[in-house]
């Protein structure tokens, strides 16, 4: 896989984790907190299967810039949460970023 659709997969895959792991955290609708952390372990799962990279400072921002796109779009189509939700985005992939060593070597 090229070193561009890595990137590419990282972030998309980061975002939705982190969109996954607010949601949980704030929605409204009890019954669905479960099934939303399985979906944010899946997504956090196929970060570590494919994090492989010799990342840049540069690279590093891309992937978080696609993280952050995407987890802004997952939570954009979930309207029973709080609007605290936004305020966590940067915070929740940065811990993600660190938990799963995607980083800088």
């Amino acid at each position: 896989m090229s070193k561009k659709k890595l990137k590419r997969k990282l972030g998309v895959f980061l975002g939705l984790s982190a969109a996954h792991r607010i949601l949980a955290e704030h929605t409204h609708k009890k019954e669905s907190i479960i099934r939303v952390q399985q979906e944010a372990d899946n997504y956090r799962n196929l970060v570590e299967d494919i994090n492989k990279g010799n990342w840049n400072e540069i690279d590093l921002k891309e992937i978080k810039e696609i993280a952050r796109k995407r987890c802004l779009k997952k939570l954009n189509q979930y309207e029973d949460t709080s609007s605290e939700r936004y305020s966590k985005i940067d915070n929740e992939i940065s811990n993600l970023m660190e938990e799963l060593e995607v980083k800088q070597e």
